[in-house]
């Protein structure tokens, strides 16, 4: 008897699952569409591309509607715009003087560290630091921003 009851529930579940698949492939055969996704707009609704408002009507999530393009930029417009901002980026990074650049020594050329305020080699004062108080500062100041003091007259 037990057995009759779970082949029953077991055939139950499966007519359960399978109906809606089995149905569904006789009334009519989804078809979906490969195309360059492209913004659309149908009923209200937004869809990223064409391909996804087909997905979305084949599973009966979508209205049948005519799709209509929005009025947005196409992809190549797109590409010349990402290039075109990316060529003025590297222009603008080629043309700006390199942070990085470090102070040298102009003694005996050795490269500071960060935090020097004399050469380790040759013991020479740091060019962009104050002799008074030891306030870094930029090459061109002509006066320190911490106490004042005339500086070097903008030399490097």
């Amino acid at each position: 008897m037990s057995v009759l009851i779970v082949l029953l529930l077991t055939a139950a579940a499966v007519a359960y699952v399978g109906y809606p698949l089995l149905a569904r492939r006789g009334d009519q055969q989804p078809m979906l569409l490969i195309v360059e996704p492209e913004a659309m707009v149908i009923a209200g609704v937004a869809y990223a591309s064409e391909e996804e408002w087909v997905i979305d009507r084949a599973l009966d999530k979508a209205d049948d509607g005519v799709p209509e393009a929005t009025a947005g930029p196409s992809l190549e417009e797109i590409d010349v715009e990402i290039e075109r901002r990316v060529a003025d980026l590297r222009r603008q990074r080629s043309e700006q003087p390199s942070a990085s650049k470090r102070a040298v020594c102009q003694e005996c050329g050795k490269p500071f560290q960060g935090g020097d305020r004399f050469c380790g080699r040759c013991g020479a004062p740091h060019p962009n630091v104050c002799p008074q108080c030891g306030e870094r500062h930029l090459p061109g100041d002509l006066f320190c921003a911490r106490c004042g003091a005339a500086l070097s007259g903008g030399q490097e």
